[in-house]
């Protein structure tokens, strides 16, 4: 996706807009014409390697950082005028950012104060939030003195105290284990829903922001520039581009250039003349020991997926396709049950 072809939308009385924003350092753009919109009560998931640009857009939605060019709409409005005290767009990189010196009540408290809230209901908002979050016993500790999920839950509890009118979340799960961030991801989702607001989350890899739910709508950033747009699932399992590919780091050992000699027919034949590339599903793979399709050997097992080789070329087979306990140098037979085709520009076909 050409983020420059966007346009303005004239319905945006209830969405976050980013337009064409640019960002420059030291005669670098580091944020490209970037443009994507999210809806109220909506979590959208930007996803990109380290280096693509995803904290600094979040920042510049903030309004901790300027930006150079384009423009920021909540709600119709430009939000380019506003410093970020007045905007109430909450920026939260985990572990979230305690005063370490304080209490959890008393973060709690600042965090409330920050958003305008009168000290006559600073009470009711502890008794809400500790509640909520089940933290009632912990108020009185000191951040250092919390487990990490514990850590977690307060912070939580503080972002809501702040009443933001946006979530901005980078990478929300990390240093987390899979329980704890199931319970996380679950939690802000709520959040989202019941305050009705805007958010954004930034992750490194696609199988955290999996962790939202297979149909969250995604954006991938690269250089600055969102390169493709679509739900989550859709992304994964039909990349539009090679290059989403390459950025998510979706199976990529299965794209295979059409001009390697090694490429076998059944697999060339499965694409048009004008194909320069082949991805094959990892999850569209089937696997036997004496059925049809193509000879291989079993290279490697990882926890999800088995690496064989097929005439000298890796490929990724996931294990819910092997209904075999696969062993190390076996001779197993593999027969692609779908192909996608990328021309030479790396568009899908």
């Amino acid at each position: 996706m050409d983020s420059t072809s966007l346009s303005l939308d004239l319905d945006c009385s209830r969405a976050l807009e980013v337009y064409n924003v640019v960002k420059w350092f030291k005669g670098r753009a580091i944020l490209r014409n970037a443009s994507f919109k999210v809806r109220f009560g909506e979590i959208y998931a930007l996803i990109g390697p380290n280096g693509a640009g995803k904290t600094t857009v979040l920042k510049v939605i903030a309004g901790l950082l300027s930006h150079d060019e384009g423009l920021i709409r909540y709600s119709c409005i430009d939000m380019s005028k506003y410093p970020s005290w007045e905007r109430r767009f909450t920026y939260f990189k985990s572990p979230y950012p305690f005063i370490e010196s304080k209490s959890i009540r008393e973060n709690i408290i600042i965090s409330a104060s920050l958003s305008g809230a009168p000290r006559s209901i600073h009470d009711d908002i502890i008794r809400e939030v500790s509640k909520r979050f089940d933290i009632g016993n912990l108020l009185d500790r000191k951040p250092r003195e919390l487990s990490m999920g514990e850590r977690q839950r307060a912070g939580l509890a503080c972002i809501i105290a702040s009443r933001p009118k946006a979530l901005l979340l980078d990478e929300p799960l990390s240093h987390l284990s899979r329980k704890i961030a199931l319970e996380v991801a679950s939690e802000i989702k709520s959040i989202v829903r019941e305050l009705d607001i805007p958010a954004i989350a930034a992750f490194p890899r696609y199988d955290d922001a999996l962790l939202f739910g297979h149909d969250l709508r995604a954006g991938v950033i690269v250089k600055g520039q969102i390169i493709g747009e679509s739900s989550l699932e859709n992304l994964i399992l039909k990349p539009p581009s090679k290059s989403i590919i390459e950025a998510l780091d979706i199976s990529s050992t299965n794209l295979i250039p059409l001009n390697d000699s090694r490429v076998p027919e059944a697999i060339r034949r499965m694409c048009n003349s004008k194909a320069k590339w082949a991805w094959i599903p990892p999850n569209k793979v089937e696997v036997s020991v004496n059925g049809e399709g193509l000879n291989a050997v079993i290279n490697s097992l990882t926890l999800n997926s088995v690496i064989i080789s097929v005439s000298g070329l890796k490929l990724e087979v996931l294990n819910s396709q092997y209904s075999l306990n696969p062993t190390l140098g076996g001779n197993i037979r593999v027969k692609p049950l779908e192909v996608l085709c990328y021309d030479e520009e790396g568009s899908i076909i």
